[in-house]
């Protein structure tokens, strides 16, 4: 089961499941190929963010960051997907 799923809307978060994560799917992560200006990006994007959680306290209860939109993204063809190396339970 992925966790990722359950987490993303747990306590009342604002996020939207990407297309590409799924319950019974592996965790994965997202980089976006290109900035909106065009030069090339590469980076690991958060899929989740807190806004809106109500088990949040002090600054993290009044966060308004906004989850990007990968789906738009991932239509466009900009989302490159890795599976991480699994370490649960690892000594």
């Amino acid at each position: 089961m992925n966790p990722q799923v359950a987490a993303a809307t747990a306590f009342g978060a604002r996020n939207v499941v990407p297309a590409f994560i799924s319950a019974n799917g592996p965790i994965r992560e997202a980089r976006f190929k290109f900035r909106a200006n065009g030069a090339r990006d590469g980076g690991v994007h958060s899929l989740f963010v807190i806004s809106g959680r109500l088990d949040t306290s002090g600054s993290a209860g009044n966060c308004d960051a906004l989850q990007e939109e990968f789906n738009a993204h991932f239509a466009r063809g900009n989302v490159s997907l890795r599976i991480p190396t699994p370490v649960f339970g690892g000594d």
